[in-house]
């Protein structure tokens, strides 16, 4: 009977020794500051999904101004496409997509969770915005190379070369010289 008790003595220790009395300050710190780092990428996110619409915005605008552009100057916008601005335009919109799935999917982390699968779950989400971040700075880049590539067009379309100056007093002037070398 009292080896019985010992027995249970020592394995109910055991199980506290293994499953620990709560998380450590280390990984509570670990966990507090991964989930900062989360924050902080869902709230870039979410302001560059905001900035997106606006990108958009600019791009139909470019469109606009390429197919006026090309009707009033066919032939030297010839070979000159808008599939610049069009790719631009499939981007961010895939980009936009991506980001808004991915934010419904995202779930606040819960400090009840064991440590080990807290970390997994906020290092998941920390790789996912990141992806997601790096995809809509690309987009946005591609967007605005597109729209400034078109702005150098509509420039150098619209440019007015300068006139020459017509030099009608130095032909008189050589006729003078042209008679006098004649008498």
């Amino acid at each position: 009977m009292r080896y019985s008790r010992l027995l249970f003595v020592l394995v109910a220790a055991l199980a506290l020794v293994i499953t620990g009395c709560g998380k450590t300050q280390e990984q509570q710190k670990m966990e507090n500051a991964l989930n900062a780092e989360v924050k902080t990428l869902q709230s870039d996110v979410e302001s560059s999904l905001a900035s997106i619409a606006g990108l958009q915005a600019r791009l139909d605008a470019t469109l606009k101004m390429h197919k006026e552009l090309a009707k009033k100057y066919a032939r030297k916008m010839k070979g000159h496409t808008a599939e610049d601005v069009t790719a631009a335009k499939k981007g961010l919109d895939a980009a936009r997509n991506e980001a808004e799935t991915a934010l419904k999917a995202l779930t606040t982390y819960n400090k009840e969770m064991n440590h080990e699968q807290a970390m997994l779950k906020l290092k998941q989400d920390s790789k996912s915005l990141t992806m997601i971040k790096d995809k809509i700075v690309g987009a946005m880049s591609a967007a605005d190379s597109a729209i400034a590539n078109h702005e150098k067009m509509k420039s150098s379309l619209t440019a007015k070369k300068p006139v020459k100056a017509k030099t009608h007093a130095k032909a008189p002037a050589k006729k003078a010289i042209s008679k006098r070398a004649r008498k």
